[in-house]
């Protein structure tokens, strides 16, 4: 089963390594020095929630968030076909990558109809036919991901929905759940979210097409805060949006970057590790 595992963890990884030699030429772009591209291009694959998402067995959280950021990185350069391809393949792995579609549009500076064309075929012609063989399978399992269970939805210190929570059994023993509403309602408003805040930034004059990267970080921020089942893995497409705005951006050491990383890392290890002990296989 290791092997199996390692087998499918790697392309996952592969990803942000390839993100990662992508920020590093960027940086050297802009002139930065050798250290500070190794240091670039090896903070998108080696951090804190890299290996949280190989410990908890999710390493294609690491390929959808390279996927993301790629898509509006791609869009960044006029690259709009490459842009659509992204952020379809992004899609299709997970469902939360909806998030990054107004950030993607909004860093393209033209052909952004194609762009989303692309995108919509793409992820249809993935995921319509799983759905359509098996539609109950498919909705088991969306339910599942997000955490959700009779009753109530399970949540944990990390979300804003903590203090809603109380101790309930679950197949997984004790675990704190929150009502059944939050789960009903926490992930329709998190693919809303995008719409009010994208339409902040287009109105702005003094708008940067760099800006894009910025606001798909504040989404995949808030996406964890209001998620009733924040993890530690779900800060990746997080971070790695926050380390390509920075390397655009702030060229130089990325220290912010440096500093979300440790306060992720002291945030969650060990207590999630105490609160999922039961679950661990």
């Amino acid at each position: 089963l290791d092997a199996v595992y390692l087998a499918g963890a790697l392309p996952c990884l592969l990803a942000t390594v390839v993100l990662g030699l992508a920020l590093a030429r960027i940086a050297a772009e802009h002139g930065q020095p050798t250290a500070v591209q190794g240091l670039v291009g090896g903070l998108a694959a080696i951090n804190p929630i890299t290996f949280r998402a190989l410990h908890w067995g999710h390493p294609e959280e690491l390929l959808c968030a390279a996927l993301c950021v790629g898509a509006v990185l791609a869009a960044l350069r006029e690259r709009e076909l490459l842009a659509g391809v992204l952020l379809g393949l992004a899609i299709a792995t997970k469902q939360w990558a909806l998030i990054a579609v107004l950030p993607t549009l909004l860093a393209a500076p033209r052909r952004r109809l194609p762009l989303l064309g692309i995108a919509t075929a793409l992820a249809a012609a993935l995921l319509l036919p799983g759905l359509i063989a098996d539609s109950d399978s498919f909705g088991r399992a969306t339910e599942a991901a997000a955490g959700q269970a009779a009753g109530g939805a399970s949540t944990t210190p990390w979300s804003i929905w903590w203090p809603l929570a109380g101790v309930a059994d679950s197949p997984f023993g004790e675990r704190d759940m929150a009502p059944a509403w939050v789960g009903t309602l926490s992930h329709p408003l998190i693919v809303l979210l995008p719409i009010p805040l994208a339409a902040l930034l287009w109105r702005r004059r003094d708008r940067r097409p760099d800006d894009a990267l910025l606001l798909l970080a504040l989404l995949f921020l808030l996406r964890c805060l209001l998620d009733n089942w924040n993890n530690d893995y779900y800060h990746a497409p997080f971070f790695l949006s926050l380390l390509a705005w920075e390397t655009v951006r702030r060229p130089g050491v990325p220290q912010l970057s440096l500093g979300v990383a440790i306060l992720l890392g002291l945030s969650f290890w060990p207590e999630q590790t105490r609160i999922f002990a039961e679950s661990i296989a």
